[in-house]
């Protein structure tokens, strides 16, 4: 069409005694505006792919995987948001991650970038855990979500007849929104066919990359060690040989409770966000490590690369990273007394666990011999 146009400016310059070269037609066609798109058609998205979890919940009897995309795509429309969505839902014959298309990467309805390739959320490269509704709102703690999927988003049966039954008596593999490291497949989701549960909803049209995580504060990674009931020397000096073949700027001790003093105590944080090595937020402000959850786990390695899937984590906190435990190893040396531990990346966001639900949830005591991981904060 462009060249088309320019040849015509061509001939009405030579019909009318001037002179036109094909460069400078060129050049005055190319300053025109775009045309719009032929036939009406509606230009591509120019903002990353949306994703979230629906609002509204629903029975296994969704009208197969043709309407669990209606179910998406209503609630995308309902809140104005456009795009082709699809529901991440595996079947008897399809995997759920290959419905997302390849699509580069998705942001949550608040912009925060969940991940940014199929490959990553297959990896269980997950940035910030998938709690927010089409609204954007925060779904409530302990709800499911219907996947039908493992860990990697291939198919899980069964699918309470590729999602045409709603059977009391049948069963389906769940997640729960506010996890993370698994949102696709928790081991705490137990659902019947019949019972009510949401969907994840994913953009797969727009071709704009989601963006990469750019928080800055405080830094907190989990370690790539694991120890048995050191000293709290000894502890720091992990974490600060893990931060510096980082290439991690500052100093860093370990976040460990003792006897009367909480996690938190041993650092001082003046009001700093707490981010981890990949620039996502793990804490707003460090009030939040007070508070009933973390904008996201600390999932990640001092390097940003190892996602830790499920690990249990050595914190000597009671009920969140501001409460003491009144078991500490002696202090974390050797001995046969027990101390408390969070478990990793079970329940999303919690204070003290890097990915549970609330305070308190999911907590053990652990002998002192255990070898378990630990997290470290720059101070």
């Amino acid at each position: 069409m462009r060249a088309a146009l320019a040849y015509l400016a061509i001939f009405t310059a030579a019909c009318h005694g001037g002179t036109a070269s094909p460069d400078a037609a060129t050049a005055a066609i190319d300053a025109m505006p775009d045309s719009p798109p032929p036939d009406g058609a509606p230009d591509a998205p120019s903002s990353p792919n949306v994703m979230f979890v629906t609002s509204t919940v629903h029975t296994a009897n969704l009208g197969g995987l043709d309407g669990a995309d209606a179910i998406c795509s209503q609630r995308a429309a309902a809140a104005g948001l456009h795009g082709t969505f699809r529901a991440f839902l595996s079947s008897s014959t399809v995997n759920a991650i290959d419905r997302l298309e390849n699509a580069p990467g998705w942001v949550r309805p608040d912009g925060k970038p969940f991940a940014r390739s199929a490959a990553d959320v297959a990896a269980g490269h997950i940035l910030y855990p998938p709690r927010l509704d089409e609204n954007g709102a925060t779904v409530a703690l302990g709800e499911q979500v219907r996947t039908g999927s493992n860990g990697d988003g291939s198919t899980a049966g069964p699918w309470c007849g590729d999602w045409v039954g709603d059977s009391p008596n049948g069963t389906c593999v769940g997640s729960h929104p506010e996890s993370a490291l698994r949102f696709a497949n928790d081991s705490r989701g137990s659902l019947t066919c019949a019972d009510q549960a949401h969907l994840y909803c994913f953009q797969v049209d727009s071709k704009t990359p989601a963006p990469a995580p750019h928080a800055t504060g405080h830094i907190a990674f989990i370690s790539r060690d694991t120890r048995s009931g050191a000293s709290l020397e000894n502890l720091d000096h992990a974490c600060a040989v893990e931060a510096g073949n980082a290439g991690l700027p500052g100093t860093y001790v370990a976040l460990l409770g003792w006897w009367q003093s909480p996690p938190v105590s041993r650092v001082a944080l003046a009001g700093a966000a707490v981010v981890r090595p990949d620039g996502v937020e793990i804490a707003h402000t460090p009030s939040v490590f007070d508070g009933p959850a973390l904008d996201a786990p600390i999932a990640v390695t001092a390097d940003g690369k190892e996602y830790v899937n499920r690990a249990w984590v050595w914190t000597g906190g009671d009920a969140s990273f501001a409460t003491a435990s009144p078991f500490d190893c002696n202090t974390w040396g050797t001995g046969t007394e027990q101390v408390t531990s969070g478990t990793y990346a079970d329940i999303s966001g919690s204070v003290v666990m890097a990915d549970a639900a609330g305070p308190g949830t999911s907590f053990a005591t652990q002998s002192c011999s255990a070898e378990m991981r630990f997290y470290c904060i720059q101070q």
